[in-house]
């Protein structure tokens, strides 16, 4: 009589255990998507200036820019003295290449 209500015991808490399942693991937060862009040309007489693989998400914007040179003298960029400007946000570069 005892190991009968023992045994029902037991097996009431394999089946909790079994039906308990698995905890959910939190869901991680949605990273922002990436925005990508068209290439851009602009062309006048002293130089054009192409755009490619533009592309930014919430904290980084990257892409690559050509100058071309179109008269006979030199040109100096100095990506330091430039200004990256996005809506109401305006930001210094990083990167020197």
């Amino acid at each position: 009589m005892m190991y009968r209500k023992l045994l029902i015991v037991l097996m009431c808490f394999l089946q909790v255990a079994a039906f308990a399942g698995k905890p959910k693991a939190p869901k991680e937060p949605k990273k922002p998507k990436q925005i990508w862009y068209k290439p851009i040309l602009k062309e006048s007489k002293e130089v054009n200036i192409k755009t490619a693989d533009a592309f930014s998400d919430k904290d980084v914007a990257k892409f690559k820019m050509t100058i071309e040179n179109n008269k006979n003298y030199f040109l100096v960029f100095k990506p330091t003295e430039t200004l990256f400007k996005a809506g109401a946000i305006e930001s210094a570069p990083t990167d020197k290449k």
